[in-house]
């Protein structure tokens, strides 16, 4: 799995975990307390944060496209590399014993 994968399901997991505590502490009653108020505060930032993350990597998942297909290369060249100039020797090979 890419790094990628690996991070968008673990934000998904704290998104879900936040609202999820949010949701906690409004069925139970903490919000009138001091303490609840701000761990709901807490809880509502952090979902914000990889709501927000969430967002950002399905956009540029989406923008991103297919990959770009390999081009088969041929290799061209030019006339100075392959032409010889004119009454130039055949290259030889030379064997020493």
């Amino acid at each position: 799995m890419t790094d990628r994968a690996i991070l968008f399901l673990s934000s998904v997991v704290f998104f879900l975990g936040g609202i999820a505590v949010c949701v906690w502490l409004i069925a139970t009653g903490q919000l009138g307390t001091f303490d609840g108020n701000f761990l709901l505060l807490s809880s509502i930032l952090v979902t914000a944060a990889f709501g927000l993350y969430i967002r950002f990597l399905i956009r540029r998942a989406m923008e991103a496209g297919p990959p770009p297909r390999a081009e088969k290369r041929t290799e061209v060249r030019s006339e100075s590399q392959t032409a010889r100039p004119s009454g130039a020797a055949p290259e030889q090979k030379v064997v020493i014993r």
